[in-house]
């Protein structure tokens, strides 16, 4: 019999549902051979998501307590600590409370409609024939929405992205050594390309994202560092664009697999919302995150012992059929709509509307220029990061 938890075996990272599936009816509560306890129903998994025993960090914990343990291997990793100093996912209160209490004050600006808009019109305007939905429209629309809500040049938006594609490894639950160098270098590049913007910024002072930041830490009584605020920016254009990426791209397969549901949506584009809602329950981006037992926890007759991390694997909740009818079948019309994409309580995602409005857009713009779309046959290649999931390539045809 395979092993229960084997979250790199090639079919697992092309269908981890089956493998959630029998975790949830045999070992709901599961301790890995590496020591972590990983969670996959539904009630579980949204209990521990706002419970006050459990808190955020361990990524960045095991993050440090590996390279602590590689320091002698004449590679410097400090890089990725400092660049993910005050990632707001990794961070408990009271410093949790600081930084996005500022980041709410100063990301109050939700007119950026048009924007994503205009970049939808230009990428769309190029697609002809066969056209890649994931390397030309999912990947860089997101690239480009955050570097214009940041006041980021977006010309260079690949190489943004490349960074972004190799910073987010650093959210995987298990890091090699080889990855490790990929990620202490994208580090080192986001570290750099930051402070430099951040000291243009202070100087040039305009109505973008940053510059409202730099504005509220002046006037905050406790102001962040250039450490702290250089991690930030990092985070939010990792966090604003890597998810959205896999938004669209899982979400345009899901409804491609479900072609009723495709002609639902172009027969009536309006339900834009509603399929991105699917989606975000039926294939999640965002398939795991990580919290540490502040004390001893009993769980589904399990003793999780204090400071033990636990991993909270959201997609496995969202496909939890105690919670969701037929949960493998992609239903835009679901009533049950409680998905846990966007995590819960202090944690739930500051960028879920932004997500949200460029999937909703992305889709809509998609079925009305492009009805009927199909999905070229080809061998689909899945990424393997295990906490962020997402095709590298999607072929399609536009025709007719």
């Amino acid at each position: 019999m395979t092993r229960i938890w084997d979250p790199y075996a090639k079919e697992n990272i092309v269908n981890p549902y089956q493998m959630y599936d029998r975790m949830r009816s045999e070992a709901p509560v599961f301790r890995a051979q590496t020591g972590e306890w990983i969670i996959t129903k539904y009630e579980d998994v949204f209990n521990l998501l706002g419970h006050k025993d459990f808190h955020v960090g361990n990524r960045l914990e095991w993050m440090k307590r590996q390279l602590d343990y590689l320091k002698d291997d004449r590679v410097d990793f400090q890089s990725i600590v400092d660049a993910m100093n005050s990632f707001l996912v990794l961070l408990n209160p009271p410093q949790h409370t600081r930084v996005r209490a500022m980041l709410t004050a100063a990301w109050n600006d939700h007119e950026v409609e048009g924007t994503i808009k205009i970049h939808i019109d230009n990428l769309l305007g190029k697609a002809k024939g066969d056209f890649d939905v994931i390397d030309d429209f999912a990947m860089p629309l997101p690239v480009m929405t955050i570097s214009s809500i940041m006041g980021i040049e977006v010309g260079e938006y690949r190489k943004m992205k490349s960074l972004s594609e190799r910073m987010i490894q650093s959210f995987n639950l298990y890091t090699s050594l080889k990855e490790l160098v990929i990620i202490s270098k994208a580090a080192k590049e986001f570290i750099q390309f930051f402070k430099e913007y951040i000291h243009y910024r202070r100087k040039n002072l305009g109505t973008d994202l940053v510059s409202k930041i730099l504005i509220q830490n002046a006037d905050n009584p406790e102001p962040l560092t250039d450490e702290e605020l250089i991690s930030t920016c990092i985070f939010l254009f990792v966090a604003g664009e890597e998810t959205t990426v896999n938004l669209i791209g899982n979400g345009v397969l899901a409804l491609q697999d479900n072609l009723p549901a495709w002609e639902d949506l172009v027969n009536d584009p309006e339900k834009a919302s509603m399929a991105v809602n699917e989606i975000l329950r039926y294939d999640s981006p965002v398939q795991l995150v990580g919290r540490i037992a502040s004390k001893d926890y009993e769980l589904g007759g399990h003793l999780i012992p204090k400071n033990s991390a636990v991993t909270l694997m959201i997609g496995a909740a969202n496909r939890d059929a105690e919670k969701f009818d037929h949960p493998h079948q992609f239903n835009l019309h679901r009533t049950f709509k409680q998905h846990l994409a966007f995590g819960r309580g202090k944690h739930f995602c500051l960028g879920a509307w932004l997500a949200k409005l460029q999937g909703e857009l992305a889709l809509k713009a998609l079925v009305e220029r492009y009805p009927n779309l199909r999905k070229k046959h080809q061998e689909l290649k899945w990424n393997d990061h295990l906490a962020v999931r997402g095709l590298s390539s999607l072929m399609m045809r536009v025709s007719g």
